[in-house]
């Protein structure tokens, strides 16, 4: 039988923070990136998300090429 990857129709809440803000997203990079700027987060800021395997640190940076969250990404 083949092992199991993923789940279909779930969904996730996955905290993270910018500075002292705490905010949540649905478990995506893009998602992550738009709750970012709508907590406050602009190019060159750092946020904490949780993955589920702990918190890690990533860095808002600029991406002028790419509309799908404000002109901006992580790096």
């Amino acid at each position: 039988m083949a092992k199991m990857i993923g789940s279909i129709g779930c969904t996730s809440i996955s905290p993270a923070r910018f500075g002292k803000k705490r905010f949540s997203f649905n478990g995506t990079t893009k998602d992550l990136v738009i709750s970012a700027y709508h907590a406050g987060a602009r190019a060159g800021d750092k946020i904490e998300a949780n993955y589920g395997g702990g918190f890690r640190e990533y860095r808002l940076v600029s991406a002028p090429h790419d509309d799908r969250a404000f002109y901006l990404w992580i790096a």
